[in-house]
């Protein structure tokens, strides 16, 4: 088992990168986003790697946090998705959004996977739902305080955390804000629920 590959990016590809680990290339499947991007040839890359083997090829698959490679796994454990449709999923969207969207069990952003349809949608959500949670993740979101109509006790616990990944979306404080404001007894429901309500709200 490889768990990860760490050495020169000597290469970038369509969906691949190869990396120079003391003068041995290794190709490695890997979403081409603009992260991956920043690194640059010439640098040196660390990828969290799955090896997946079949009859008749062994492919590497390569992400650069640990979040996305336990998520990858995640997806490919769903009946039907195998390792290039997850790999599609997570080039199109990072973990959160992706978390966001089985919670929230959004099949129209999985159906702009292409090659995800809307049966295969409906597979991710019912199958991952209960597998994964908004804790831990790093959506990104600044850390100034909630709205005013957010209670004290909650802007510290699930509801601070659902105005975060809200935002980690692509909504504005305000909207993130506003929405888990209207979230009634958010202080006795978890990040998922909250977020699952909020989002009623913002559609």
């Amino acid at each position: 088992m490889i768990a990860f590959v760490y050495g020169e990016l000597s290469d970038i590809e369509t969906n691949s990168v190869v990396v120079d680990c003391a003068g041995v290339g290794y190709r490695v499947f890997t979403p081409i986003n603009p992260r991956l991007l920043s690194v640059g040839v010439g640098s040196d890359i660390k990828l969290y790697t799955y090896l997946s083997i079949r009859e008749d090829a062994m492919d590497l698959y390569g992400f650069m946090d640990k979040e996305s490679l336990e998520m990858f796994k995640k997806l490919i454990s769903v009946s039907g998705v195998g390792p290039r449709i997850a790999l599609q999923i997570l080039t199109n969207m990072d973990t959160t959004r992706l978390t966001m969207a089985i919670l929230s069990e959004d099949k129209k952003t999985l159906t702009g996977v292409p090659g995800v349809g809307p049966k295969m949608a409906a597979r991710i959500t019912l199958d991952l739902k209960d597998k994964v949670s908004m804790s831990g993740l790093s959506g990104g979101a600044d850390q100034a305080s909630p709205a005013a109509s957010l209670t004290a006790a909650s802007a510290q616990g699930p509801a601070r955390e659902a105005v975060q990944a809200l935002e980690a979306l692509g909504y504005t404080r305000q909207e993130a804000e506003n929405a888990v404001g209207k979230v009634e007894g958010s202080d006795q429901l978890t990040v998922e629920e909250i977020i699952r309500r909020s989002l009623s709200q913002l559609y």
